[in-house]
């Protein structure tokens, strides 16, 4: 009996010395790299195709791999025909620790061929960089690009100055070769002075989904962005959003604004607000804005 129990054991053990081997064996990947990510748009319907894309939320044939952030190289243990989706995020109100996708952009996907230890970019068929459009659902209302005769935004009785309508092609915002020939300023004098402009019109937004504001800006005073909400229940409530800090350089912004609209009993409609404020002391302050879009 002992010698069964003894022969049994080493049997066993064989067995599972084997199983081990086997599951050890190390998978050789290929490496993945995604430079960028650009957006397409039909400019007259959808406005600006400039973005802020910074990290992606990657499937391989199906399977969630992980989400890198701009420029990514990531291992792919498949090989061969590998399907590889990609989903493109952005920083909400700014802030890299609210990374999220981007609901607004659809995700875009290609095959790849993979071996082990290849080193591979990740790119369309012609081998252009990849790109994402605005899913046909979206609901785009381009608030203020600035290219028009007249101006879609108006002096809140808050402010104390007014915004122009500027050409000077040395501080215009360029993307692309985009056709863009005027931006937004405003001017704080060295004094106690509040800059505030609302859009002119009122949107009706459906209660319940997604709501964000995309914005090009430049500033050297901290920009604030929100809502006046009308309400059946509480009447014209104004609600600060986010604050944008001061930037040398042009950027883009995703503003998220669910909570306003979802906020709030019984709402009507909706204003976007932009605003600053300067102290006596700063010196004159200058802000930049340029296509102001509502997406939802």
């Amino acid at each position: 009996m002992q010698k069964l129990l003894f022969a049994f054991i080493l049997a066993s053990f064989g067995c599972l010395s084997s199983c081990n081997k086997e599951d050890l064996v190390a998978i050789t990947p290929a490496y993945v790299i995604i430079d960028s990510v650009f957006v397409e748009t039909n400019f007259t319907a959808e406005g600006t195709a400039s973005h802020r894309i910074t990290t992606v939320w990657v499937e391989v044939n199906g399977v969630a791999q992980g989400v890198y952030e701009l420029p990514a190289t990531f291992p792919v243990t498949a090989s061969g025909s590998t399907r590889i989706r990609i989903d493109a995020g952005i920083n909400e109100n700014g802030t890299s620790s609210t990374r999220s996708i981007y609901p607004f952009y659809a995700h875009y996907e290609t095959t790849l061929e993979l071996s082990p230890l290849d080193t591979v970019l990740y790119r369309k068929p012609d081998g252009s960089l990849p790109s994402v459009k605005y899913f046909p659902s979206a609901e785009i209302i381009t608030i203020e690009d600035f290219e028009g005769i007249g101006l879609n935004l108006e002096i809140s009785p808050n402010s104390d100055t007014s915004i122009f309508r500027i050409t000077d092609p040395d501080l215009l915002y360029n993307w692309n070769n985009e056709p863009n020939t005027a931006i937004g300023a405003g001017y704080l004098p060295d004094r106690n002075t509040i800059f505030e402009v609302r859009s002119g019109d009122d949107y009706p937004i459906p209660q319940g989904g997604p709501v964000f504001l995309e914005m090009n800006y430049k500033t050297d005073v901290p920009i604030v962005v929100g809502m006046y909400i009308n309400s059946l229940s509480i009447g014209t409530v104004q609600a600060r959003t986010a604050q944008i800090n001061p930037s040398e350089t042009w950027k883009k912004i995703y503003i998220s604004l669910y909570s306003e609209v979802n906020g709030y009993p019984n709402p009507l409609d909706f204003k976007i607000f932009v605003g600053a404020l300067n102290l006596e002391g700063n010196g004159t302050k200058t802000l930049y804005i340029d296509n102001l879009k509502l997406v939802y």
